[in-house]
Formats: C-alpha cells, structure tokens, sequence
C-alpha cells in the first residue's frame, strides 16, 4: 500500500509539471479600481475566455504573476459586512474544476452568468458570501509537505492567500471576523496550512 501511495503522488507531481505545457492559459487583468458590484471579477471569468485577475509582486512568488476569480452575490450591500470563502482546487484541477464544475450538485444547466448551478458559486448566492478562486501554480499549491511544482519550488502561497484578501478588501466590505476557506486534496492541505500559518485572518476552513 505505501508504494502504490508513493506512486500516485510521484503521478500527481509529474503531471504537475506536464499540465502546463497543454493547458489553455489564462489573460489575466489587474482588478477594476473602485468599489465592485455584485457580479463576477473579472467579468469574463466564465465566459470561454479563461479570463482572471492577476497579482504580481508577492513575497515569496518571484517574478511570477498569480490568478484567481472573484464572485459578488447579488445580495451584497457595500454598507454591510459580508463573510468570504476561499475556494482552493485540487493538484492537477484548475479553478473551474472543483470551485464550479467539481462541486456540482444539481443541473447541469447554464445560467445567464455564465456559471452552472450547484456549485460554490449558486452557494455564494444562496448563503450570501464572497467567493474567491484563486488557481495553483502548475496547478498545485505549497501546502507544506504537499504537493507538486508549488512545493518543489517553495513558494510562499499563504502570502499570496494575504495578498489577495488585502486586494479584495480595497474594493469590498470583507467581514474579517467570518473569512473561511474549503479545499479538496492539495486545496484542502493548503486549507489547513492556512489555519495554522494565518490563523489571525481565517475562522473556520
């Protein structure tokens, strides 16, 4: 059993770093100045276009440029306080595999946005909560002894997690008291090294 363990996790980070070289990349965009409104940032995110913010200049991120998805419930007010979820995917997954598409429960049907329903988004909607997706690195992330390209390469993804929340609260009425994040596999590793590294920003995961 522990070989085959140790197997699929040399698989995983194998395709880690093959991913990249055949999968589509993201036209990322700096985020819109000012306050947002209830909708999807940027605001082709699910379009067919692959489109994301991007965030430059982190420590602990080189030269790299980061992405992630934003989503505004229409029941936002900027007057009120909202809770935010950070959804991380899994090793090899991207944003819309899991934080969309993978955590599907219901239809599969499209709606006028964009986004299939059942998923964290139509969540974000029914419970009231900003929802940011924010996309691996060879899609992986360093959650401390796991996994992929983000590990091996020692990058410090819980100063981007900072980076980014310090970004959105720019633009919105973030709750700090009620900041919580929800991963599968390597998210979720990198879920629970947020709860310990960054446990002054997040309540729950």
């Amino acid at each position: 059993m522990t070989t085959f363990i140790r197997t699929l996790f040399m698989m995983a980070m194998l395709l880690t770093m093959l991913l990249p070289a055949f999968s589509a990349s993201a036209a990322t965009s700096a985020p819109p100045t000012g306050a947002w409104a209830p909708g999807n940032y940027p605001s082709d995110a699910f379009a067919g276009k692959n489109s994301r913010l991007g965030i430059s200049g982190v420590t602990g991120q080189g030269s790299l440029t980061r992405e992630y998805i934003v989503h505004v419930p229409k029941s936002y007010d900027s007057n009120v306080q909202m809770p935010l979820v950070f959804c991380f995917h899994a090793v090899v997954e991207t944003i819309t595999m899991f934080c969309t598409d993978g955590s599907r429960t219901s239809s599969t049907s499209v709606d006028a946005t964009g986004a299939s329903p059942g998923n964290f988004i139509d969540l974000s909607e029914k419970n009231g909560f900003i929802l940011v997706m924010v996309q691996g690195y060879s899609n992986s992330w360093n959650g401390g002894n796991c996994c992929g390209a983000a590990q091996l390469k020692k990058l410090d993804d819980v100063a981007l997690v900072r980076a980014i929340l310090a970004v959105v609260e720019q633009h919105l009425n973030v709750d700090r008291s009620r900041v919580y994040a929800v991963g599968l596999s390597n998210g979720a590793f990198m879920a629970n090294r947020l709860a310990c590294e960054a446990s002054d920003i997040f309540a729950a995961i």
